[in-house]
């Protein structure tokens, strides 16, 4: 083996080493977070893992009727027999693990190793990825998928023929966020045919990913004969409050810029979009077959494009942009390195790289320490509140289906929690705010049995307003219902609601 192939194979395996000990740092601290605030799980997993339960005991596939579940989260539906959502948070732990893994593997092609680790240790204090990982989020699955397409993206520039690697990945990262079909619109240009024989990949390697978007409308299909299933819930959400519907250009930039400073710092964030800018610019006569550049670009323009019709901006959209950001930014650290080094100034390089890092680690110290762990840990709080609230309702609800007025998604673990008994008929204050103020119905036109009200769970200030009195009265008459609180569980008032003057039996 020649000097050169053996210095190769070290530094290789070397990467590996690193990439290795990062990966199971960040497994390490983000299962401890885990176990720590355990349960935490998001609302929408629970549905899929309620749903899975229920069809397998029916012996036949149920309908989905206002819920949206990911063909991934359908696909671990079995984890519900553990009885237990902990393995399915521990999964997402070594996803974002892999994340890290294969980030560093990625940077480390462009970046000499210590500004790779320290773009990899930047990545592991995301707040976002400390919040999407702990509560079970699939967009830090698709994240990981969408990095190990940059990855294999990376080799089949020069490398064509790999392009199955690349189109596997995309595939599995569409099949676990629909963003990630994105993956296949630069084959379009890096496949491009020269002759005939190449023309039959150039249409298959896209085609693969696009199959996942594919079973994304069939798995509607199947579980309600409608492949519009999910645009319609998504449509009626928005309708109902989730977000205004339609942002605008403008507005949808400042909240894409807003919520990325929420993770990386104003000062950080703008540092790194300039260092993009600067990259795109160096990059561009090749910015096309560039993956670390278009595949970007492409995601952020996605985000961009969705918040301005009608996707509300959320904190876990981000972790798609967040590590091409810091990969920019160190990137800057890297070049000033090398250009100030002959010239005997590399400690300048240095400080400058120390000091707008210690500002970053700062910031996200800030986040995860305030906002991000006093979230976590209400979020914990009411999780286990809702368990205490399913065994009290057990009983109650064994033999009979109710109508519970109940938090939007809160009811999914609910129902997730009384698996073995009857579905029940579940009211949300969102909505009943939006037939408030647009058509003019009461909420207790709906007739609901019990009320479970938690006072700052996923509402919008209109709703705390209009249902704020739940949270000091105990005994209401309302439009001939009397709302009177039978017990207090945990984070939960539970208010039974019966008429005032019942009509006689017969009549």
């Amino acid at each position: 083996m020649s000097s050169t192939a053996s210095q190769n194979s070290a530094g290789k395996n070397r990467d590996l080493f690193i990439a290795l000990i990062l990966s199971g740092l960040s497994l390490a601290y983000f299962s401890f977070w885990i176990f720590h605030f355990y349960p935490t799980l998001i609302n929408d997993e629970y549905a899929a893992l309620d749903w899975f339960y229920r069809s397998w005991s029916a012996g036949h596939i149920l309908p989905s009727p206002h819920k949206v579940f990911k063909p991934y989260s359908l696909a671990l539906g079995f984890l519900t027999f553990g009885r237990s959502p902990l393995a399915l948070e521990l999964l997402t732990a070594l996803f974002a693990a892999g994340l890290v893994f294969i980030f560093f593997l990625t940077t480390r092609q462009r970046l000499d190793p210590g500004f790779a680790m320290l773009a990899t240790i930047m990545l592991i204090f995301v707040p976002d990825l400390f919040d999407d990982t702990v509560v079970g989020n699939t967009t830090v699955v698709g994240a990981f998928f969408l990095m190990l397409g940059v990855y294999f993206g990376l080799e089949i520039i020069d490398r064509p023929e790999r392009w199955k690697r690349y189109s596997i990945a995309g595939f599995w990262g569409g099949f676990i966020r629909i963003e990630n079909c994105l993956l296949a619109i630069p084959l379009l240009w890096w496949l491009f045919p020269k002759n005939r024989k190449q023309i039959l990949r150039w249409v298959l390697a896209p085609a693969i990913i696009g199959l996942s978007a594919v079973i994304w409308f069939a798995k509607d299909w199947v579980l309600n004969k409608n492949f519009l299933h999910a645009m319609e819930i998504a449509k009626w959400d928005v309708t109902v409050g989730s977000g205004p519907p339609h942002l605008g250009l403008a507005n949808a930039l400042f909240m894409f810029s807003h919520f990325v400073s929420l993770n990386l710092s104003k000062p950080f964030s703008i540092f790194a979009l300039a260092a993009f800018s600067a990259y795109g610019w160096e990059k561009r006569k090749a910015f096309f077959r560039e993956p670390l550049a278009v595949i970007a670009a492409l995601t952020g323009l996605f985000f961009l494009v969705s918040f301005s019709n009608g996707l509300y901006p959320q904190l876990r959209y981000f972790i798609f942009i967040e590590p091409f950001l810091l990969f920019y930014a160190c990137r800057v650290f890297n070049r000033l390195y090398l250009f100030l080094k002959p010239r005997k100034l590399a400690w300048a390089a240095l400080a400058l790289t120390a000091l707008i890092s210690l500002e970053y680690f700062f910031w996200a110290g800030h986040r995860l320490w305030g906002p991000e762990l006093r979230a976590m840990r209400k979020e914990s709080s009411y999780q286990k509140s809702t368990i205490r609230l399913a065994e009290y309702f057990r009983p109650l609800l064994k033999d009979k289906k109710y109508r519970l007025l109940i938090s939007d998604h809160r009811d999914d673990q609910l129902s997730w929690l009384l698996r073995e008994l009857p579905g029940q008929d579940y009211l949300y204050f969102q909505e009943m705010l939006y037939y408030k103020d647009f058509q003019k119905k009461d909420f207790l036109a709906f007739e609901p049995e019990w009320i479970c009200w938690l006072a700052d769970d996923y509402h919008y200030e209109p709703v705390k307003e209009m249902f704020a009195w739940m949270g000091f009265q105990d005994r209401t008459e309302l439009n001939g219902y009397l709302i009177q609180l039978v017990t207090v569980i945990g984070d939960y008032r539970v208010f039974r609601v019966s008429k005032l003057n019942p009509e006689p039996p017969g009549k």
